[in-house]
């Protein structure tokens, strides 16, 4: 009769040092029989195996590493918080508002100005131009020659 793989023991199996260590005996013989029986399945298992422990302790070097940054990193953020806080004054966003306002309250009556500058060159090329059609001649260039 074969005996069966246990992973984890009852705590009814474990009453001494001596019996524990033997149950543990009897797991290893029982794997390493497995093992002589079945050697495919044993390598595949083996390997396997190895890249799961290598994908967890990937996943826990990542999440120390990240932790570790975090925890370097948080005095300095907290700082950069707390001097933006203090440096800007509730009533200074107000004043941004009022200054951007009147920005472009000059940028409109500069550009109303250059409208108009723009209008009385227009009106005057205009002008400028209708003289100078009076002035050509109405005769056709067979009648010329």
């Amino acid at each position: 009769m074969q005996t069966p793989i246990m992973l984890a023991w009852p705590d009814a199996l474990v009453d001494s040092p001596l019996n524990s260590l033997a149950a543990i005996a009897t797991q290893v013989q029982a794997i390493a029989a497995t093992v002589i029986r079945h050697p495919v399945w044993a390598i595949v298992l083996f390997v396997l195996g190895i890249g799961l422990l290598q994908v967890v302790v990937d996943l826990i070097k990542r999440l120390l590493k990240a932790g570790i940054t975090l925890l370097l990193k948080l005095p300095f953020l907290l700082s950069q918080w707390i001097w933006k806080r203090a440096t800007i004054a509730p009533g200074s966003q107000a004043e941004q508002v009022e200054q951007l306002l009147e920005q472009l309250e000059t940028l409109r009556q500069q550009q109303d100005d250059i409208v108009a500058q723009l209008r009385t060159v227009l009106s005057g090329s205009l002008q400028q131009t209708a003289p100078l059609e009076a002035d050509t001649d109405p005769q056709p260039a067979s009648e010329k020659a």
